[in-house]
């Protein structure tokens, strides 16, 4: 049994990390490509930093698009062209935090997105930007310890604990 925890819990660990990685870089290049569409000069770059702030919860790329979009607005007078990169990042990141992360954690992790939805946004409110981790970890725990016990409880032969020598 103990192994067993051990082993869902690193194989948690690994998919909720590797999970918001990958979809950091994704968040970065559709911000890099939205900048890129919208003449931003040195829009990889802003990309790449896009990337790293999307790991902060809620306000993550936007640090990046957003005065982007408000110099198209001000400085170039492009209003237009501001109104779209504002709109394509955030229904980027509505996509990608709110549909692709789940779907895409929900097959490793067994869980359904709304209970990762959940998770997460649990995590968020109870730990901050660490509960993005956290949130998804302590589901998973409760959730294995509850299918270990069920385990144990279907098989009276494992009930026996090993005797100390």
């Amino acid at each position: 049994i103990t192994d067993r925890f051990a082993s869902r819990m690193r194989s948690l660990i690994s998919t909720v990390l590797k999970g918001n990685v990958f979809i950091s870089i994704l968040q970065g290049l559709a911000v890099g490509i939205g900048l890129t569409v919208c003449g931003i000069n040195n829009a990889v770059v802003y990309g790449v930093i896009a990337s790293v702030f999307s790991l902060i919860p809620v306000v993550g790329t936007m640090i990046v698009w957003l005065p982007a979009a408000a110099y198209l607005g001000i400085v170039e007078g492009s209003w237009g062209l501001a109104l779209f990169l504002a709109i394509y990042c955030l229904a980027m990141y509505l996509l990608l935090e709110n549909i692709v992360k789940p779907k895409l954690m929900d097959r490793k992790l067994g869980m359904h997105p709304l209970l990762l939805f959940f998770a997460i946004l649990g995590g968020l409110t109870e730990f901050g930007f660490t509960g993005v981790i956290l949130g998804p970890l302590f589901v998973t725990l409760f959730m294995t310890i509850w299918s270990i016990y069920h385990i144990w409880e279907s098989s009276p032969a494992q009930r026996e604990l090993p005797q100390k020598n």
